[in-house]
């Protein structure tokens, strides 16, 4: 599968389309929401370990890196971090104390940048771990960069 050309065919077919309230639609990194006078940032990003870590990578680096991706998409639009969700699906056999090394990290890794986690989801199943995090944000002053 080829994610460049799947995610060109979603975007041709409209399938998400922009209303009056946003600002910034699908084919950025982060979209963008006017909400009364707040325009707030949304992004997501995920980690897959075996593709964007190894899979002996240590469960405090896979915590703090999940959240980094997600963090750094709304700083490349020059906004600020407020909260995070975080949803991982989990191997079945994953030790409890490997899990709560994961999430640890990534509340920490989020507090640090006072955008602390404040849900998320979580599911067992077969293969390796993956955690998509949202990062709920607000433009600085002068909007979002694109």
């Amino acid at each position: 599968m080829d994610e460049f050309a799947l995610l060109a065919d979603i975007l041709d077919r409209k399938t998400c389309v922009a209303d009056g309230h946003i600002t910034i639609g699908p084919g950025d990194d982060t979209a963008a929401i006017q909400a009364g006078d707040l325009e707030l940032l949304v992004a997501v990003d995920q980690l897959v370990v075996g593709r964007h870590v190894e899979h002996d990578c240590p469960p405090q680096a896979i915590g703090r890196k999940a959240i980094a991706r997600a963090l750094s998409d709304v700083a490349a639009m020059a906004g600020s971090p407020m909260a995070c969700l975080v949803a991982a699906r989990l191997p079945a056999d994953a030790p409890h104390e490997w899990a709560m090394a994961v999430f640890d990290a990534a509340a920490d890794a989020a507090k640090g940048w006072c955008a602390p986690v404040i849900g998320g989801d979580i599911a067992a199943g077969e293969g390796p771990a993956s955690l998509s995090v949202t990062v709920l944000g607000r433009t600085c002053e002068g909007g979002a960069v694109q």
